[in-house]
């Protein structure tokens, strides 16, 4: 264990009867403080009383949280008291799908995760769940047994609807990251259109934390990430059409992203 992860126990006060959900957190990767306390989540986000499991929370925000440090994940996102919730789920398809096969697809995905979990307070509980899981599951589609269109956005949302996904969670997925104007680009925009984009904060957001994570999962800034995209496909490949094409809506999705996250006093790390 190294100096930034702790116990549960060492972050707890001794005698709380605080219940840990999970074993380690990473601190450092969690940009949040931690404390101990009741939560909001069984009574009403913003009503009395607490929750009998005497979860962890953060301050200010009256919801459960739950440390995905096991998976390497890192940072805290929202739990919503279900045994397998979504983001739970998520995290095991996403996991099993890319860990061995495309593991650096892999790191990518968490570290979108980690983009998202900053985000989450941004949401209610049930959404901030609904953002997370996509960001783990949005390029399982470059799994060679699901890539039966060559697309990973529609890919992916058609194996997560077969698994029993929600529909919205599908459509974010199969819309991520300005999908549409490749789909268009391969021929697939009929198809890509079963699903429809929701154009909303929380798919700004969605879209903010893949445009700002590297292909290992660190964080960036939009510039230098298309830059990327287009030297790792080289200049006559589809895909870096498609960035061009797609680059100002996602610089859109980006600065609004950015603007309701300093606006709600919550900081990001961009390069």
């Amino acid at each position: 264990m190294n100096s930034s992860q702790y116990m549960w126990s060492d972050l707890l006060p001794e005698g709380s009867g605080i219940v840990p959900i999970g074993n380690v957190i990473d601190v450092a990767d969690s940009h949040f403080p931690i404390k101990a306390g009741p939560c909001g989540l069984h009574a009403g986000l913003n009503g009395p009383g607490g929750c009998s499991a005497n979860h962890a929370i953060l301050p200010s925000v009256r919801s459960c949280y739950l440390p995905l440090s096991a998976s390497g994940v890192g940072a805290l996102t929202r739990y919503s008291a279900v045994v397998g919730s979504m983001v739970e789920r998520a995290e095991q398809v996403a996991r099993e799908l890319l860990q061995d096969e495309l593991p650096r697809r892999w790191e990518h995905v968490q570290g979108v995760a980690r983009r998202a979990a900053l985000a989450s307070p941004l949401f209610s509980v049930d959404d901030a769940d609904l953002l997370v899981a996509a960001a783990l599951l949005h390029d399982i589609g470059y799994v060679s047994r699901l890539s039966t269109a060559r697309f990973h956005p529609l890919d992916g949302a058609r194996y997560l609807r077969a698994q029993g996904f929600p529909r919205r969670l599908c459509a974010l997925v199969a819309h991520h990251s300005c999908a549409y104007r490749e789909a268009e680009l391969r021929g697939l925009a009929a198809d890509l259109a079963e699903w429809v984009d929701e154009a909303s904060d929380l798919r700004d957001v969605l879209w903010w934390a893949d445009m700002t994570t590297t292909p290992d999962g660190k964080p960036t800034n939009i510039d230098d990430r298309i830059e990327e995209i287009q030297k790792r496909y080289g200049p006559e490949d589809l895909v870096t059409f498609f960035i061009r094409q797609a680059k100002s809506e996602l610089a859109g999705a980006v600065e609004r992203t950015e603007e309701r996250l300093q606006a709600a006093g919550i900081g990001y790390i961009a390069k």
